[in-house]
């Protein structure tokens, strides 16, 4: 596994969004957004992702992950 430090300067970079137990929120990186996952999953996790700089990976990532709060989980291309 990356180091979070490795992680968060990628997601920093816009090359990428990471899921990270809840105690990383508490870091304060520069661009980087933090976002608490509304389902029940067997650990605190978050999405990470550049705040002025979402990449269509990352974008179409959010967009899912929406679907499947809100009870969508079909994937659209």
């Amino acid at each position: 596994m990356a180091e979070p430090q490795s992680i968060l300067a990628v997601v920093a970079q816009a090359y990428g969004v990471s899921l990270l137990p809840a105690c990383y929120a508490r870091i304060a990186w520069p661009g980087v957004c933090f976002v608490e996952l509304a389902s029940p999953l067997s650990a605190d996790l978050y999405a990470v992702y550049r705040r002025d700089k979402l990449s269509p990976v990352a974008q179409a990532f959010l967009q899912w992950r929406q679907g499947e709060m809100n009870g969508d989980s079909h994937v659209t291309a």
